[in-house]
């Protein structure tokens, strides 16, 4: 069994060694590159919370600064994780998505407590700042990272979809999910996905690639990577 992975080089490492640890085969393709933005001047004791929405966003900051002593909020337990291990200790964890994470801030922070800083992608999903703004707190929201996407597929990838080879593709995000189509058909090989189960963290990712003859498409019941795999039964450690 073959799985293809396609999102940014750290991130699908981690995955492809617990997958190799349960014998499974793994291609790496990321679609994305990262490319790591100055992060601005900025005097982090005025902040009474940052909030991390991705583990790029946390390795993005930590690169260019030394973890301060303040409340973090994290989207969910992979970012939460990259969060203690960088050596921040209060984590707030919201366990879910942007929605989750938005209600958690609102339960747990206190507009009147000072601003929060939302260090992030230069491309996302939902409007978290906008709605905590709508909640009366303060925002700064803060690029530090942009993810570039790739030209084309490697070559690796597209001999293994032409033998059909590849059994499963997770993905993890909507932008990802139509890069990568974009990519497949501008190879030509749109038809090699009838032989490719698509496993989707969440139903935003599916709408997104139900145009194409998929084998399967599966979607999680939460957008946790946990849930992502325990569709096909397979458990990742961590």
């Amino acid at each position: 069994m073959r799985f293809l992975l396609t999102r940014p080089v750290l991130n699908s490492e981690e995955i492809a060694k617990n997958l190799g640890d349960l014998g499974f085969e793994v291609d790496i393709d990321p679609v994305m590159n990262i490319n790591q933005i100055p992060l601005a001047e900025l005097s982090l004791k005025d902040y009474q919370a940052l909030i991390f929405t991705s583990p790029i966003g946390v390795r993005s900051f930590v690169k260019q600064t030394d973890p301060p002593p303040i409340t973090v909020y994290t989207v969910g337990n992979k970012t939460a994780e990259t969060v203690k291990n960088s050596g921040f200790q209060n984590i707030i964890n919201a366990d879910g998505d942007v929605e989750k994470l938005c209600r958690c801030i609102i339960n747990h922070a206190d507009p009147a407590g000072g601003p929060l800083l939302y260090l992030r992608g230069a491309h996302i999903t939902g409007d978290l700042a906008g709605r905590l703004k709508s909640a009366n707190f303060n925002v700064q929201s803060t690029i530090i990272y942009e993810a570039c996407p790739s030209e084309k597929l490697l070559d690796l990838t597209m001999y293994h979809l032409k033998k059909g080879a590849v059994d499963y593709m997770p993905f993890y995000s909507r932008r990802s999910a139509l890069i990568f189509i974009e990519l497949i058909k501008k190879a030509g090989l749109e038809s090699c996905l009838a032989n490719i189960s698509a496993l989707c963290l969440s139903p935003a990712i599916e709408k997104q690639i139900t145009h194409l003859a998929w084998k399967k498409i599966l979607t999680a019941k939460k957008p946790t990577q946990e849930d992502l795999f325990k569709m096909i039964n397979v458990e990742l450690k961590g």
